[in-house]
Formats: C-alpha cells, sequence, structure tokens
C-alpha cells in the first residue's frame, strides 16, 4: 500500500503503468467479534489476507461498527466496537474505510464523529457517511471514491450521477462503494442493476457492493465513449461478521484489480471464509471456493 496519499499531496515524479487495488465487504468489530477478541490478538483476525493487502497500492473496506461508547439511538442491534479492534485493520494492509451504511448513525452523529476521529489516529483514509466525494494520490494518479447508502434511504440519484460525471473528467479513476440491495440474498435486485447501469453511464469505472451479507455476482458493464467497461461487483458479502448462518454469510472473497489509465486490466478473487466462532478469517476450503467462484461468475 505504499504511494497512498490524500489528494493535493505532491505526486511522484513516476508512475507506473498500473496500479494494483484491493478490496473486502462488510467489517464487523463489535459484538461477537469483540468478545472473541477481549484477551488481545486483533491482529490474527485476518491475518491471512494481509500479504495481498499489503501488496496493493489502495485497499478498502466497509466499516459497519461504530467506533464508540456513545448510546445507542438505534437499539435494534449494537454493533459499536472498541478503537483496539481497528488493529485487525490495520495490521491486514487496509488504508481506506467506508462508512456509508446503514449502521453507522448507530450511536448518532456524535458516534460518527468519534468513528472518523478513532479512523484519522488509526491513520486510515475515511470515505462517508456522506455522500461526498474523497481523493486519493496513488503513485502519482488521482482516485476519486464516492461512498453511497441506499439502504437507510434511496440514494439521490441525480446528484450521485452528476458528482460522477464531474470527477470522471478530472480524476483518474471514479471507484463506488454502495450499500445496496436486499440481506441474504444471493443475487442483485432489480434496483441493484438499474442503479449500477445508471452510475455506469454517468462515468463510474468501478463500482463494489456491500450489505446483503452474502456474495453476488459481477458483472461488466459497457462505458460511454470509451472503449473499456466497468466491473460491477454487486456485494463482496462479510470480510469480517459474527453470523454462523446461513452457510452463505461465512463465505466471501477479497477483490484484486489491475488498473491503468486505458481501464481494468485483470481482475481475480480470492477466496477465503470466516470462523464465526474464532472472530477470524481463514483460507476457503476446495468446496467453499469453488461455490465461492461459482457465486462471483462474470
Amino acid at each position: 500500500m505504499a504511494g497512498l496519499m490524500l489528494a493535493g499531496c505532491p505526486p511522484p515524479a513516476y508512475r507506473p503503468a498500473n496500479l494494483r487495488l484491493a478490496f473486502l465487504g462488510d467489517v464487523m468489530l463489535g459484538r461477537g467479534i469483540a468478545q472473541d477478541h477481549q484477551a488481545g490478538g486483533w491482529e490474527a483476525a485476518l491475518a491471512i489476507l494481509a500479504p495481498e493487502l499489503r501488496a496493493a497500492d489502495f485497499s478498502m473496506a466497509n466499516l459497519e461498527s461504530p467506533i464508540t461508547t456513545r448510546i445507542l439511538t438505534r437499539p435494534a442491534y449494537d454493533l459499536r466496537a472498541p478503537a483496539v479492534g481497528l488493529a485487525a485493520l490495520s495490521f491486514a494492509g487496509v488504508n481506506v474505510l467506508t462508512l456509508a451504511n446503514n449502521h453507522s448513525m448507530d450511536a448518532g452523529p456524535a458516534g460518527v464523529l468519534d468513528t472518523r476521529q478513532a479512523l484519522a489516529k488509526g491513520g486510515f483514509g475515511v470515505v462517508g457517511p456522506a455522500a461526498e466525494v474523497c481523493y486519493f494520490n496513488v503513485n502519482g494518479y488521482t482516485l476519486a471514491v464516492l461512498a453511497l447508502d441506499d439502504v437507510s434511504a434511496p440514494i439521490d440519484l441525480p446528484s450521485a450521477q452528476a458528482t460522477i460525471a464531474r470527477e470522471a473528467r478530472r480524476s483518474d479513476l471514479v471507484i463506488v462503494s454502495i450499500h445496496w440491495g436486499m440481506e441474504y440474498n444471493p443475487g442483485p435486485t432489480p434496483r441493484q442493476r438499474y442503479l449500477a447501469a445508471q452510475l455506469v453511464q454517468a462515468g463510474a469505472g468501478l463500482i463494489v457492493g456491500q450489505h446483503p451479507h452474502v456474495l453476488q455476482s459481477a458483472a461488466w458493464l459497457p462505458r460511454p465513449g470509451r472503449s473499456d467497461q466497468t466491473l460491477v461487483v454487486y456485494s463482496l458479502g462479510n470480510a469480517l461478521f459474527d453470523q454462523p448462518a446461513p452457510p452463505d454469510a461465512e463465505r466471501s472473497a477479497l477483490l484484486r484489480v489491475d488498473w491503468g489509465i486505458q481501464g481494468i486490466q485483470s481482475v481475480n478473487f480470492i477466496p477465503f471464509q470466516i470462523d464465526a466462532i474464532k472472530g477470524q478469517v481463514e483460507f476457503a476450503s476446495p468446496a467453499n471456493a469453488a461455490l465461492i467462484r461459482q457465486r462471483l461468475a462474470h
């Protein structure tokens, strides 16, 4: 992950031909995961993914745990997590976290502020929960990242399209992280497909989805006025969660994308599975790896 800077920093004199990007789905560091690591050992939680994440120039996941001790304002689920849990992400090599999801406001605006402060202290880039673009200068390339939440309320599609269209003109790559779809649904809903098409038409170069807590398919959509296509991963499922059921909730994958100025050069999914009892991920069994690749087939 060398070379990641907030945009505005002086770019390096040399730009490599390609960037390696890595993505994970939903990360939850509270509840059962926190109990599993109450004696420490957070670094083991995502350790097997560290070689992939550390080798990436840019790596991102969606954080579903407010990092706060504030009182819950929406007490249906308590996903609040201790700041020490962020060691799981920093040790593994995740460098950017998105907060645009239906749990970011569980402890109210003060909880969001606590979360952002904890992430800044931990050295993470933060995108969301507001639908505002964040810029990252990665080895001389400007990545514009927009995080959207279509679960808490329908997104403002015209505003998102206008933002993406603007950034497509002045950034090297527009990445959209979007919380959408139906929980545990093995495939994208018609709304997911509609939104994906509209965001790609606006100029999104890569779309990565979360929220269903299970993997969903990937698809290539044509980009207007360009020869390359946009990769849409409708859901990367859980990356670290304490859900032992349904079985799909424990099957996941790391998305690795090699991108160049002409577009996406290659895509790989690295299968893994979550041991919800131990609160950590492990290499996927051959049977689970086959199921994971089948679900993601694109």
